[in-house]
């Protein structure tokens, strides 16, 4: 989700007509799910978002995936499977040679267009709107009722709300400082209330810093940083940069020195894949932001 925010993307999808015409004869003669009678044999399945794909893994649907995007690395095995574009680019004809009986996708205004052209040539295509914890738990169970694995689904739901309330409950007697997300440094992207990333900073008892906004994911000013004056500041960072340019991303932030995080020396790090993908490992982020919030991870 990170990686969709952090630039604004253009793309020009160009199908011969002749393509199109071979893709929907394809797709006509294909098996296709429905809302509340999908067999899991048969099933093929694509995803077209890192977080969608770490759902269909935990629904145990892995040997039913058939291809995936550029960035769904985790967990390890989807890196095996056959690559249908990135997130912003797709391959309609190597979605073509893979014969799905259905295709998860985001509610990107990208996505949403894609959608409508799958459904010309008769594929079926699912999206999923997942900006709120509410909307990871709408997600699987949506993703566990066309794949016929509403159990699973059901269970693995319970198990993230289970534990998310456990450190919740560990947080009361925490004090609640003022937490800001920071999704990209320039311009300056920050994760408000409205999302899950929002969501969870209530969920742990802190105080997210970022008020007054109308946008979920908005671009602030220096002005703005100032006025939420945050205690903590936790960035989303690339794990296999992070190392190497360290003093650099934390350097940004010294012209902000009446903030108290750059004057306490409070600005953190955390693993961009992890915290922005919207799926089963919420509870892993929870637990990586609780440790940074509370001061129990001395490694950040």
């Amino acid at each position: 989700m990170a990686t969709e925010h952090r630039t604004k993307f253009f793309i020009i999808l160009l199908i011969p007509i002749i393509l199109s015409s071979l893709i929907a004869l394809q797709f006509r003669n294909s098996p296709k799910t429905s809302d509340t009678t999908d067999s899991h044999d048969g099933l093929r399945i694509i995803s077209l978002a890192p977080n969608i794909t770490e759902i269909l893994f935990a629904l145990d649907l892995a040997d039913n995936v058939v291809g995936v995007t550029s960035f769904c690395n985790y967990p390890r095995d989807a890196k095996n499977k056959p690559i249908v574009g990135s997130t912003i680019q797709i391959n309609l004809e190597k979605i073509l040679t893979l014969r799905p009986t259905v295709i998860f996708s985001t509610s990107s205004h990208l996505h949403q267009s894609f959608q409508a052209r799958l459904e010309e040539i008769g594929c079926r295509s699912v999206s999923l709107n997942v900006e709120t914890l509410d909307d990871i738990y709408a997600a699987i169970e949506t993703i566990a009722r066309i794949c016929d694995k509403q159990k699973k689904g059901s269970v693995l739901v319970e198990n993230i709300r289970t534990k998310l309330s456990a450190i919740s409950q560990k947080a009361k007697t925490k004090r609640k400082p003022k937490v800001l997300i920071v999704i990209q440094q320039e311009p300056l992207i920050v994760a408000a209330n409205g999302t899950y990333i929002g969501d969870l900073i209530k969920t742990l008892g802190a105080v997210n810093a970022v008020t007054g906004v109308n946008s979920h994911w908005p671009q602030i000013n220096s002005e703005s940083l100032i006025l939420f004056a945050p205690e903590i500041i936790i960035e989303a960072r690339n794990k296999e940069t992070l190392s190497s340019s360290k003093d650099n991303w934390k350097n940004f932030y010294k012209r902000w020195k009446s903030i108290p995080a750059v004057k306490n020396d409070k600005i953190y790090s955390i693993d961009a894949d992890i915290i922005s993908r919207p799926g089963p490992r919420v509870v892993k982020t929870a637990e990586i932001l609780y440790s940074i919030i509370y001061g129990e991870n001395k490694e950040q």
